[in-house]
C-alpha cells in the first residue's frame, strides 16, 4: 500500500469517527446498562436482572441491520433462541451502514497516519521499519514464541496499523509536550521531599540542550547532568512494602487471566527491593494467545491507581474492556490490537464503568485460529475462539468475543451484542495523561520516567518485544541480537537501529532501582548498563521472566522504547 499525499483534514480519532456504530437502546420496563447520550453510549452502574423478554417488543425500536452480509461471528436467531439471547440484557445494536462507514474510516485513518509518519522518517530513522510494514503488512499481528517455566507459549504483538496510530498522535503533540513533562517531573520530585539542590538538578535536566538519541550506535552514554540529577533524586529512601497488597481484591475470578503457578525469585528485584509502587500492584496476568497487551497494561494502571488513591483493591475485567472498545470502534472483524490511549480516551468520553473479573472472565483463546480474507484487508474470520473456555455459551467467534446474534422476527432482522450487565463504580481518567518520551532527548525522557515510577505513578511503556529476551534481568542487547526477514521469511539479516519495532508491545513500568541499591540488596546481580534497572510488569503470565517481571537497564530503554505514557488513572464515582 502506498502512502497518499498529506491533506489538511484533521487526524481522525476513533471516538469522533466511529461513535455512529452504537445506537440508542430500546426503552424497556427495567432499564439496561446502555443508555444513549449526546456523545455516544454511557454505562450506568445498575445490575440488570436477567428475565425473559418479549422479542417483538425488543425489536420495535431496534434498527434493522440491512441487506448486507452478516459479519463473522453473527448468527440469526428466531423463537426461543432469540428470546434467550434477548434475556441476557439490552443489546448494543449495529447496522450494516455503520459497519461500512467504520471500515471506510479505518482505511482513511491508516492512509493518513502512513503519510504523517513517512514524513518523519528522515528525522527519526527508527520509524523506517514501521513505515515499511505499514505499506506491506499493515494488519498483521506477528506471533512471538516466548520461553516460560511452564514451557514455550505463543503471544501476539501489535500490528503496524496500531503503531502508526500512536506514532502519528505522538508527532502531532510533540512540540508542546516537553514543557508539560518538565512540570510533571518537578512535581514528582517535590513529592519525594527532595532538597533545593536536588530540585535544581531536576530542572537542569529539563532545561539542558536536546541531546541526540541513540542513533545507530550500540554504545549509549548518560550525560553528566542526568547522572548528577539521578544520584540526588535516588537518595530518597524507598518506601516499605505494605502487607495489605496480600489481601484478595474485590471481584477476583477463577484465574483464567493468569498463567502458571510461578512466583518471583528471592534473587530478583521484585522480591528483594521494596520499591514504592510495589504495595499497590495487582497480581501478574496473562493475555494468552491474543494481542491484548494494551488492555492488560491499561487495566493494570487503573487497578494500581485505584489502590493508591482510594484504597480500593479490585480485579477488573480485561475481557469486558476489550469488547467494549472493539464494539464502540466498529472493529468487529479486526485483529486484537488497539492503541491504549485511544481505548482510554473513548472509554472516558463515554463514561465507561469497568466490570469485575468474576463478572466476565478472560478467554486466552489458545486454540483460536484466524484467517485474513482477502489478504492484507484487515478483515479476519475466527474459529475455535471459545474452545476450552468454561463460559463458551456467552462467547462468540468475533474479535470482541461478546455474545452476538441477529434476531429475526416478522421479517425484520436486528443485530447486536451483549456486554456484561453488572458494572462497578470504577472508571478511567486520562485528563492529565502525558507521553514522557522525547525522541530528541531520550536521557531526559528516562529521567522523567524514573521520577514518575519512584513517586508511585505507573507508566505504560510501548517498545519492541523482540528484545525482551526472557525477562528477569535483561542485558543491554545490541541491535543485531534480533533478525528481520523478507515477506517470505527468507533473507534474514541482523537488525540495525532502523529495524527496531518500538511500537509492538505495551507493558507497565512500576519501579526504578539504581545500581547502588541493587548492590546493597543483591550484590551478585548483574549491574545495569546506564546506572539502573526499570522494573516492568508484563502480561505474559507469572512463569515468564521473574514471576512475570522484567528488569530493563537504562540503556535498553534508550534504544527500544517508543512511548512512555503516564497518568492513566482509575476513578470512583
Amino acid at each position: 500500500m502506498n502512502a497518499r499525499p498529506a491533506t489538511t483534514a484533521p487526524l481522525l480519532t476513533l471516538t469522533s469517527a466511529l461513535l455512529a456504530l452504537v445506537l440508542p437502546a430500546p426503552a424497556l420496563a427495567a432499564p439496561g446498562p446502555l443508555l444513549a447520550q449526546a456523545g455516544g453510549v454511557k454505562l450506568n452502574t445498575s445490575t440488570l436482572q436477567l428475565r425473559t423478554l418479549d422479542v417483538s417488543q425488543l425489536l420495535q425500536t431496534a434498527p434493522a441491520f440491512g441487506s448486507a452480509a452478516l459479519p463473522a461471528g453473527l448468527r440469526v436467531l428466531q423463537g426461543d433462541d432469540a428470546a434467550r439471547f434477548a434475556a441476557l440484557g439490552t443489546p448494543t445494536w449495529i447496522t450494516a451502514a455503520a459497519l461500512q462507514s467504520s471500515a471506510a474510516l479505518r482505511q482513511q485513518r491508516l492512509d493518513r497516519n502512513l503519510s504523517v509518519v513517512s514524513g518523519a522518517v528522515t528525522a527519526r530513522p527508527e520509524l523506517a521499519r514501521l513505515v515499511q510494514l505499514a505499506q506491506t503488512r499493515p494488519y498483521e499481528e506477528p506471533v512471538l514464541t516466548i520461553d516460560t517455566r511452564s514451557g514455550p507459549q505463543q503471544v501476539r504483538l501489535l500490528s503496524a496499523e496500531v503503531g502508526l496510530e500512536q506514532t502519528a498522535s505522538q508527532l502531532s503533540l510533540m512540540q508542546g509536550q516537553r514543557r508539560t513533562n518538565a512540570d510533571l517531573a518537578l512535581g514528582y520530585a517535590r513529592s519525594l521531599n527532595l532538597d533545593d539542590a536536588a530540585l535544581r538538578d531536576v530542572q537542569d535536566v529539563s532545561a539542558a540542550p536536546q541531546a541526540p538519541g541513540a542513533g545507530g550506535s550500540d554504545t549509549v552514554s548518560v550525560s553528566p547532568v542526568v547522572t548528577r540529577a539521578l544520584n540526588n533524586v535516588t537518595r530518597a529512601t524507598l518506601n516499605v512494602r505494605d502487607l495489605t497488597q496480600l489481601l484478595a481484591p474485590q471481584g477476583q475470578g477463577d484465574g483464567l487471566d493468569t498463567e502458571g503457578n510461578c512466583s518471583a525469585s528471592a534473587n530478583g528485584l521484585y522480591q528483594a527491593i521494596d520499591f514504592p509502587m510495589k504495595k499497590y500492584l495487582p497480581d501478574v496476568r496473562s493475555q494468552g494467545g491474543r494481542g491484548t497487551c494494551w488492555a492488560f497494561a491499561t487495566v493494570g494502571a487503573v487497578e494500581t491507581t485505584l489502590n493508591r488513591d482510594f484504597k480500593r483493591r479490585a480485579n477488573l475485567s480485561e475481557e469486558d474492556f476489550v469488547a467494549y472498545n472493539k464494539i464502540l470502534a466498529g472493529q468487529l472483524d479486526a485483529a486484537d490490537g488497539f492503541w491504549p490511549l485511544a481505548a482510554a480516551k473513548q472509554s472516558q468520553e463515554n463514561n465507561y464503568r469497568f466490570a469485575l473479573e468474576n463478572t466476565w472472565q478472560y478467554n486466552k483463546s489458545r486454540e483460536r485460529t484466524e484467517t485474513e480474507t482477502p489478504k492484507k484487508s484487515g478483515h479476519w474470520t475466527y474459529t475455535n475462539t471459545c474452545k476450552g473456555y468454561p463460559f463458551a455459551s456467552t462467547c462468540s467467534d468475533t474479535v470482541h468475543q461478546a455474545p452476538s446474534a441477529c434476531l429475526l422476527v416478522g421479517g425484520k432482522q436486528s443485530c447486536g451484542f451483549q456486554l456484561a450487565q453488572a458494572r462497578t463504580a470504577y472508571g478511567i481518567d486520562m485528563n492529565r495523561t502525558s507521553d514522557l518520551y522525547d525522541p530528541a532527548n531520550r536521557a531526559a525522557s528516562l529521567f522523567w520516567t524514573a521520577l514518575a515510577v519512584r513517586s508511585g505513578n505507573p507508566v505504560l511503556m510501548t517498545h519492541d518485544a523482540y528484545y525482551l529476551n526472557g525477562g528477569g534481568f535483561v542485558g543491554d542487547l545490541p541491535y543485531g541480537a534480533v533478525q528481520h526477514c523478507d515477506d517470505n521469511g527468507q533473507n534474514c539479516q541482523p537488525n540495525k537501529a532502523a529495524d527496531v519495532q518500538n511500537w509492538n508491545h505495551v507493558v507497565m513500568l512500576v519501579g526504578y532501582v539504581t545500581n547502588a541499591e541493587l548492590k546493597a540488596k543483591l550484590p551478585n546481580a548483574p549491574e545495569a548498563a546506564g546506572g539502573g534497572y526499570f522494573i516492568a510488569r508484563n502480561s505474559w503470565g507469572g512463569c515468564w521472566g521473574d514471576g512475570g517481571y522484567a528488569y530493563l537497564p537504562w540503556n535498553w530503554l534508550m534504544k527500544y522504547v517508543g512511548r512512555l505514557d503516564v497518568n492513566i488513572q482509575g476513578t470512583v464515582n
